[in-house]
């Protein structure tokens, strides 16, 4: 089973590094910011059903587009189980993909993505299973949520 504890405050860290620059690292955040995320995490109203894993990298200009699609689609889908958890591969020298996804019980999904980057996948946030996944910067934010839905009935 996933740790969904940690999977929501690496989704509150997402959020903050989408909002503040997708090159802060999760490393940097302030002791204060990091007791709001735990406080955010134990908040949530749903617990995760789905899992949107964004392989983000500041320089892929197909994640340039995508991930404000994809939090866009994901934003009204929150509330019905679906977290969106940024894995950066800015940084090839700094493995904080690798960190995020063991942290969070999904080492394997890194070890099998390879490093791309401009791929978001679609997880069972109970079983890890990979339900569907989003590829390159050509879909809209209506299609991307309808994956986003999609995963979310296949997830149960």
């Amino acid at each position: 089973m996933l740790n969904l504890k940690y999977v929501a405050i690496a989704a509150g860290l997402g959020a903050i590094m989408v909002a503040g620059g997708c090159g802060q690292k999760a490393a940097k955040v302030s002791s204060d910011d990091r007791q709001r995320l735990e406080a955010f995490g134990e908040r949530q109203a749903t617990e995760p059903k789905v899992l949107a894993v964004a392989m983000h990298a500041d320089w892929c200009g197909t994640c340039q587009t995508l991930g404000p699609r994809l939090m866009e689609a994901a934003g009204p889908l929150e509330a019905r189980g679906v977290q969106v958890v940024k894995a950066d591969h800015t940084s090839r020298t700094d493995p904080q993909a690798e960190s995020t996804l063991t942290d969070i019980g999904l080492g394997d999904l890194y070890a099998k993505n390879g490093g791309k980057t401009g791929v978001v996948y679609l997880v069972d946030a109970d079983s890890g299973a990979v339900l569907d996944e989003i590829r390159g910067a050509n879909h809209s934010v209506e299609q991307i949520a309808t994956k986003l839905t999609g995963a979310l009935a296949e997830a149960g």
